[in-house]
């Protein structure tokens, strides 16, 4: 039996999706696997773990803790989903992760370990340039299809048989970095709303009426919904037509997981995406998708198409996404990955 330690970062977010749910996947479907979460690290974990995974760490306890492991000959892995090290300016945790203490941290936990597992080529590059020894191994993000399973099936009565005419609400689901690409699209929804009485808006998250003063003189057409604890987000997400996943052209941005679309996409959504990584990597523009230039034009333009496709077509696009997300981005797909990693770095048998 092999144990793998994972110390996760939180219990909602990155935390929930690349470390508890890998666990459930490992341990429900993998008998010579045990894998366990935690927030604490402590010296007593090293008397059973042969692997342990260390998520978005910084601090001196958790080097110090690194450095222990591998002297008793235990794996170690890093796992990181964002860029840290380029927070972009203004995001509202910029100041912590500027801090020279918590930018050394990183730095030094990441050179410290044996190996570093990110989602996508980009993110793997950029934490190359700070760890360079230490290899790196892509393991892209996964769907709880089955946990979502209810929430699809309650958007499909909603939506079924679509219609041309019918109402077109376009979803959002945004945490507080996305704030910074709220100016991208904003006039670009302002118009649509405004051209086309059949279009709606659903904000999940921290983007709302600071960022889009105007959306009080659509009524009930416009739906501002606060971050949701993540059991909860499948069924506030089902009542969308569109996804949305804008993103400005930074560092931070292009190395960010395409998880956002996935989620969409499960529920038989098409996406609307910034033409940047990590979206040009996943939608197939025209087919599951759009991908849209950085201006404001373009953006408008996407949004007055999709809002006026025929409805079969939006239907057929995200029944597209659906299919994708079944055949290459579900949590099996995410834990087979990762039991790939760990056959290639030898902690289990090939």
């Amino acid at each position: 039996m092999t144990r793998i330690t994972w110390y996760m970062a939180d219990l909602h977010a990155a935390g929930h999706i690349r470390g508890e749910l890998l666990a459930r996947e490992l341990n429900a479907n993998y008998p010579t696997l045990d894998a366990v979460c935690k927030q604490d690290i402590t010296f007593s974990d090293m008397l059973r773990s042969h692997v342990m995974v260390f998520q978005r760490s910084s601090d001196t306890v958790a080097l110090e803790r690194i450095r222990a492991a591998r002297s008793k000959g235990i794996l170690t892995i890093y796992d990181v989903d964002d860029d840290m090290l380029n927070v972009p300016e203004g995001a509202d945790v910029h100041a912590h992760f500027a801090q020279p203490d918590v930018r050394n941290g990183i730095a030094a936990c990441m050179q410290a370990v044996d190996a570093i597992t990110c989602p996508n080529v980009t993110l793997a590059r950029s934490v190359g340039a700070v760890a360079p020894n230490v290899p790196k191994f892509i393991v892209d993000n996964g769907v709880d299809v089955e946990k979502w399973a209810t929430a699809y099936e309650a958007r499909l009565a909603r939506t079924a048989p679509a219609k041309d005419g019918d109402a077109v609400t376009l979803m959002w689901m945004a945490s507080n970095l996305h704030k910074l690409d709220a100016a991208l699209v904003g006039e670009s929804i302002n118009t649509t709303l405004d051209k086309y009485p059949q279009a709606r808006l659903r904000l999940i998250g921290s983007v709302g009426a600071d960022q889009f003063p105007w959306i009080g003189k659509y009524g009930d057409r416009v739906e501002c919904i606060p971050w949701v604890p993540i059991h909860m987000l499948p069924a506030s997400m089902s009542d969308g037509d569109v996804g949305l996943c804008p993103i400005v052209d930074n560092p931070y941005n292009r190395a960010r997981s395409a998880l956002k679309a996935y989620q969409y996409w499960t529920l038989g959504m098409p996406v609307v995406a910034s033409c940047l990584p990590p979206y040009t990597e996943r939608v197939q523009d025209g087919m599951d998708g759009m991908l849209v230039g950085p201006s404001g034009d373009e953006w408008t333009r996407a949004l007055e198409r999709v809002v006026t496709l025929p409805a079969e077509k939006r239907v057929r696009m995200g029944r597209a996404g659906r299919k994708k997300v079944l055949e290459y981005h579900t949590v099996k797909a995410y834990a087979d990955a990762w039991v790939k990693v760990l056959r290639t770095m030898g902690a289990i048998a090939r």
